[in-house]
């Protein structure tokens, strides 16, 4: 077998391989040896069946079978001989099987790209650091009296005010034509609270209940019907009801009622705790986002087309597992938009790993059974299982896996401390 490489781009190869016609007509041979033993034709007995006989009925299967096998074994050897890391299925050409003839194919294939490190050391980024205030730790109580609040009927007055919990009708259109998402009936908007349109929200206090007002608002950016995203609109809006909170007392009882509080004094404590921790977290991510970014711009090289779109799928596979059906056909979101809207963060998180990786392979960094194993650890402990359990489920493959995990984990830690970080108030 010969095999040469043609470079497609540097991610993409093509690979010519000749295969000697000595070797078909050996595995032509095999195979209808084979089938003689298992064939039946009438007025043969099973086993004495003349090859031309077998070939009469047999042929075009018999060298489909064998070119297939061929293909696929010569393509194995072939990329162990030129040393290609293929990262997706190839695309194969075959030429015509002439039997006793050299048999030539080829195989375009995508492969992993070769990437020389060149700025990955002593990057320099920020660290956004966020106090906690007694005024956030307020801020969050409010929020989880409101979470508990109950809600009654206004009966005393007629016109909205802020904080009503309004049910309404309303049209939107924009140039004069109705918008998706434009429109509802009996859709509850709490005044003031930024949920809703702010032009409509702020032009709500004040009118009555039952009586339609009318009022421009503009579409947000970020809205998900892109058309009209920036235009300004047009709305006519009826509130039908109008219901108040009821807010609980804030003191200890209210403490208590939450969770494993002793009192309010413990329940503001422990908030401020949490919010600390998840400020720390949030500022450990925005370094890590902040090198990644700098590793990726650093370092420019090709993709393969096919990592992306394994990653888009394994994203999708998240997202359509957490969104009902319904949802999704309510947000007018279709398979080829998720896909769109999910291809940029995969590129960036195909480049990140493949950086980690030659960044580990530039330092030196390994992991070990030791190493594989204070994860197994750790893991049983976090969902509380048994550790033979976990060790099961990490077997074979799933074990390689993991060490490659721990690999970038060990990559990204070598970055970050290798890293200058300076902080600044968030």
């Amino acid at each position: 077998m010969q095999a040469q490489v043609a470079e497609i781009s540097p991610v993409i190869k093509q690979l010519n391989v000749v295969v000697e016609g000595e070797r078909l007509i050996k595995e032509l041979n095999k195979a209808y040896a084979r089938l003689s033993q298992t064939a039946k034709i009438a007025g043969f007995r099973q086993g004495k069946i003349p090859r031309q006989v077998l070939e009469r009925y047999y042929k075009k299967d018999v060298e489909g079978d064998v070119l297939g096998r061929v293909i696929s074994d010569a393509y194995r050897d072939a990329v162990v001989q030129t040393r290609l890391e293929p990262v997706a299925q190839p695309e194969i050409q075959a030429g015509e099987f002439v039997p006793g003839q050299d048999f030539t194919f080829s195989a375009k294939v995508e492969v992993r790209p070769a990437i020389t490190l060149k700025n990955y050391k002593g990057l320099a980024t920020t660290r956004s650091v966020k106090q906690v205030t007694d005024a956030l730790v307020d801020a969050e109580i409010e929020r989880a009296r409101t979470q508990v609040s109950t809600l009654q009927p206004v009966t005393d007055r007629e016109t909205i005010e802020k904080g009503d919990l309004a049910t309404c009708n309303f049209v939107g259109t924009v140039d004069d034509a109705p918008f998706v998402g434009g429109t509802g009936s009996a859709f509850v908007i709490e005044v003031g609270a930024g949920r809703f349109f702010k032009d409509v929200e702020d032009a709500m206090p004040g009118k009555k209940l039952g009586e339609a007002f009318e009022c421009d608002a503009t579409i947000p950016e970020d809205f998900r019907t892109a058309e009209v995203r920036g235009k300004k609109a047009h709305f006519r809006v009826t509130a039908v009801e109008l219901k108040s909170r009821k807010m609980p007392a804030l003191d200890d009882e209210f403490a208590k009622d939450l969770g494993d509080y002793e009192s309010l004094a413990d329940l503001k404590t422990k908030l401020r705790e949490g919010m600390a921790k998840r400020f720390k977290d949030e500022a450990d991510r925005d370094v890590t986002e902040g090198l990644m970014t700098l590793l990726i711009e650093g370092n420019p090289f090709d993709l393969p087309p096919s990592l992306v779109e394994r990653q888009i799928d394994a994203r999708l596979y998240q997202t359509l597992g957490r969104i009902p059906p319904e949802q999704l056909r309510r947000m007018n979101l279709s398979r080829e938009r998720l896909r769109e809207d999910a291809r940029e963060g995969s590129i960036r998180q195909v480049r990140g790993a493949l950086l980690l990786d030659a960044l580990a392979a530039a330092e030196g960094i390994t992991v070990n059974d030791s190493d594989v194993e204070a994860e197994l650890l750790r893991l049983a402990e976090t969902n509380h299982i048994d550790v033979e359990r976990v060790r099961q489920q990490f077997a074979g493959d799933r074990r390689e896996e993991l060490k490659g995990r721990l690999r970038t984990d060990k990559a990204l830690e070598w970055l970050k401390k290798d890293a200058s970080v300076v902080d600044k108030p968030a």
